[in-house]
């Protein structure tokens, strides 16, 4: 039975020159990888495989999406900065966060139990 064939290996200066491409389409204008890909296709004549993007994109640290722990940080951070009478922006991968994606998150990894609450946590 024949191996799956592999997809060409991409020279470097091939994702260094589409980088700022990529990452307009994939964090600035949010499209999803698979639009991406398409668009890098037609518009580029480049096409790398899904796990080839995916790689790249972590090697450059563009992620959408933070762990629950990473937000948890970043709540306890913007929660000691209002105590300091600061104010906060969040981003990730160079994007700022809307307030409402900030408090959905609060709401989704940092909620309070019932006695955390009555105890003024």
């Amino acid at each position: 039975m024949p191996s799956r064939a592999k997809k060409a290996d991409i020279k470097d200066e091939e994702w260094e020159r589409l980088q700022p491409v990529i990452r307009k389409l994939y964090l600035i204008e949010d499209k999803s990888l698979k639009d991406v890909q398409t668009i890098l296709s037609m518009y580029h004549s480049f096409r790398p495989s899904k796990n080839q993007l995916m790689w790249k994109l972590k090697q450059w640290h563009m992620a959408k999406n933070m762990t629950s722990t990473e937000w948890k940080h970043v709540v306890h951070r913007i929660r000691k900065r209002h105590v300091a009478g600061k104010e906060s922006m969040v981003y990730l991968s160079g994007v700022q966060l809307r307030d409402a994606t900030i408090e959905k998150a609060k709401g989704r990894h940092c909620y309070e139990t019932a006695i955390e609450k009555s105890m003024g946590g």
